[in-house]
């Protein structure tokens, strides 16, 4: 294991240094098709080798460590206290789309303020707080005019980008974020549903005689639930090829039946990536009928003819045994980023009622969420403690650690087996009917 974190020590320390020299060395030229079309090739979604992932985690952590020692703890909960502002700024220029305004050539703030219709000093200001983020960049041939171009970051936020986050900061700010201004009260009662009792959007709901919940929401919203089917689809950015490829069930399925599949794309991912595989994609009614139109958009021919040759959609509810799909002997279900929407309750419902669908059947089930573990102090990723209280404010859902699913499993008629780490923020936890 030493020689594995050297190696990806020295390994992360040399892609750092060749990316410096490469953009800022004395022979970097600057060039805007080039940049742009740069921008759009890296597989964000097939992260390095273990080695190099150790090693830049390692690099990272420890560059943290230093610079927190060297800053005064006012200025470090000043900078945590400010980190709305960041929130903000994505999703003003994600919503005014920026970066796609950015993709013919380098413009100026009263340039870009002219295309989408804003003051053109207050857009100048906005752009320098977001440079100061790494979001956008000037120019570096003309620095002193202030041609506005975009960076590696800005550019996730392009429409056309094949991992873009817009429509993951749409949904975060646009649904998600007011409930987090009411967790002071959350944290008071585990029945506390922020989103459907003090959200604008529950009162939206209310004033229009409308459930409050997430599910009738979007159901009534369906302009709002095609960005939050696109933000699910946006978390194939964040190393979807490598929860993949460091799961060893899924290596060895011979077919899969991806729970909650929402627009279909990780379902296709794993038949892409195992040419043998066959599998079944299931959600709800509304969902399942806009699979085939998101396909379309997301995915390359050669993967929609995979979807059409091995890959069936089935609409129905969780909650309905008898709307499930039937099962066979050895499948592999998947259920990624399902769960941790759900309070315990319903976990165990949804659980209990696949265990009747499964039968005596022998398969496996595969839960896909946020790694966190028993340990608080052992987490390596700030993201997943965060995003777990994300799904508390918003859903009453949670990210659960592997002691808090041998519980659950056990209330369900399934037996934890075992875990899986990945190169990502998820693991996949592996369990059977017992």
């Amino acid at each position: 294991m030493g020689a594995l974190t050297s190696f990806g020590v020295a390994t992360g320390l040399f892609s750092v240094m060749v990316g410096w020299l490469l953009t800022y060395g004395p022979a970097a030229q600057y060039d805007h098709a080039a940049a742009e079309a740069s921008y759009m090739v890296d597989d964000y979604s097939s992260p390095p080798i273990w080695p190099v992932v150790m090693g830049v985690g390692q690099i990272q952590a420890g560059l943290n460590s230093v610079s927190k020692s060297f800053t005064p703890p006012p200025t470090q909960v000043m900078d945590m206290a400010i980190g709305f502002a960041t929130s903000q700024l994505l999703f003003t220029v994600a919503k005014l789309k920026i970066a796609d305004v950015l993709v013919e050539r380098p413009k100026t703030a009263d340039e870009i303020a002219r295309e989408i219709g804003t003051d053109q000093e207050r857009t100048r200001r906005v752009l320098n707080a977001c440079i100061a983020k790494g979001i956008f960049d000037i120019a570096p041939n003309e620095p002193t005019r202030s041609f506005y171009v975009n960076s590696k970051l800005s550019a996730v936020l392009r429409t056309d980008h094949p991992h873009s986050m817009r429509e993951m900061i749409l949904h975060q700010m646009g649904d998600a974020y007011d409930s987090w201004s009411f967790l002071h009260e959350a944290i008071k009662s585990k029945d506390e549903v922020v989103f459907a009792t003090r959200s604008r959007i529950a009162e939206e709901q209310n004033a229009k005689g409308l459930d409050t919940d997430l599910s009738s929401f979007y159901g009534a919203n369906p302009e709002r639930e095609a960005i939050f089917q696109g933000a699910m689809t946006a978390m194939d950015s964040m190393a979807a090829q490598a929860t993949v490829n460091d799961c060893e069930p899924i290596q060895q399925a011979k077919r899969v039946v991806d729970m909650g599949c929402a627009q279909g794309d990780f379902l296709l991912r794993m038949l892409s990536t195992y040419p043998e595989l066959t599998g079944v994609g299931f959600d709800l009614p509304r969902v399942i009928s806009t699979v085939e139109g998101n396909l379309s958009k997301l995915l390359p021919e050669a993967s929609q003819k995979v979807a059409a040759e091995r890959a069936s959609f089935q609409q129905g509810s969780f909650f309905n045994v008898d709307e499930l799909p039937a099962f066979e002997e050895d499948d592999v279900i998947t259920m990624r980023y399902v769960f941790h929407e759900w309070s315990e309750a319903d976990v165990v419902k949804i659980l209990s009622n696949l265990r009747k669908a499964v039968g005596d059947k022998q398969v496996t089930l595969l839960v896909g969420e946020s790694a966190i573990g028993d340990d608080p102090s052992a987490e390596v990723m700030p993201i997943r403690p965060i995003m777990d209280v994300n799904m508390m404010v918003f859903s009453n859902g949670s990210d659960r650690s592997p002691s808090q699913w041998k519980g659950i499993f056990k209330q369900a008629g399934w037996k934890l087996t075992k875990g899986y780490a990945t190169r990502s923020s998820l693991g996949w936890t592996e369990a059977t009917p017992v």
